[in-house]
């Protein structure tokens, strides 16, 4: 569905100061029905191409094609579900006021469109705060209202960005159900975020930025990339390989063991050391696999002293 080609972006000089390379030789393709992480560090040009994904920049060179359009044409004509980092709404505007004239922006009016909004509302967990003025919103029930207006949206491009600033950890976790939600083997979904577990949560691949250039992609939870675990045992148990088929297994002390592979050999693999009457003391991811991936990506890119 979409397909970046050598895309770089580069900002003009101004008052005598240096031209800025934003975006440097960017080439990947998403396919429909892809959940796709951006990562990276600040300035590495994750707003840049997110500007450009929306249509509000062109590139300095290089193509993007999404359906055969370019971001412009392509959101003109079809719309985008957009959570973006910062967003003020008027002050006197109250919650339900503030769905009801974006629905109608989106083409939902009359019955249609309270319907909407009375669905978006529920999802968001704000029918009870329909009648408060957005000035009055705390920070979570405000980022709470960016998605909810998101939501209104049926367009086959959804892009978030830092979409779980400020929430609390219980809509943290209703944030993962919405993105399962929202998949839809005709749509694309975007989720910039420096929350590097969610990333892995959530979505089918990551690409990770420096300097305006891609330096990895990296398999996301939903991808059926293989995890690593650790196993503590309170006891020594021997044969450990034997119960873990389709594993590798590492040793990495007396009762230590690294695990890597697949969710569902490693379930088993419990189960039968359990039922051959092995004490786990201790079962549990070691260190994120997408944060390892990202800091190796940007340590060797040199941007980590």
């Amino acid at each position: 569905m979409i397909t970046f080609t050598d895309v770089g972006k580069t900002y003009d000089s101004w008052k005598g100061k240096r031209a800025v390379r934003a975006l440097d030789g960017v080439t990947f393709n998403i396919s429909p029905g892809e959940v796709i992480g951006i990562a990276g560090p600040n300035g590495a040009g994750k707003s840049t191409l997110l500007n450009i994904l929306l249509g509000y920049l062109a590139p300095t060179r290089g193509q993007i094609s999404m359906d055969g359009k370019i971001p412009a044409r392509f959101v003109a004509e079809r719309g985008v579900a957009y959570v973006p980092e910062v967003i003020t709404f008027p002050r006197f505007w109250t919650v339900g006021g503030t769905l009801r004239r974006l629905a109608a922006l989106d083409g939902f009016v009359g019955i249609k469109g309270r319907e909407r909004v009375a669905q978006v509302l529920e999802v968001a967990g704000l029918t009870d705060h329909v009648r408060k003025r957005t000035s009055q919103l705390s920070k979570g029930l405000a980022r709470r209202l960016v998605l909810a207006q998101c939501l209104l949206s049926e367009s086959d491009l959804v892009v978030f960005d830092e979409p779980i600033d400020g929430l609390d950890p219980v809509w943290v976790q209703k944030f993962r159900t919405m993105v399962s939600d929202l998949r839809r083997p005709e749509r694309v979904i975007f989720i910039a975020s420096h929350n590097l577990a969610e990333l892995e949560r959530v979505t089918d691949r990551v690409v990770i930025f420096d300097k305006g250039k891609v330096v990895r992609v990296v398999g996301g939870r939903h991808s059926g990339a293989s995890l690593r675990y650790r196993i503590v045992f309170a006891a020594p148990f021997d044969a450990v390989e034997g119960h873990f088929d389709g594993l590798a297994v590492e040793s990495t002390g007396d009762l230590e063991y690294m695990l890597v592979g697949e969710l569902e050999s490693m379930n088993r693999g419990l189960q039968s050391v359990i039922a051959a009457g092995a004490l786990v003391k201790e079962f549990a991811p070691h260190r994120q696999g997408l944060e390892s991936a990202f800091l190796e990506a940007i340590e060797s890119d040199g941007a980590v002293e």
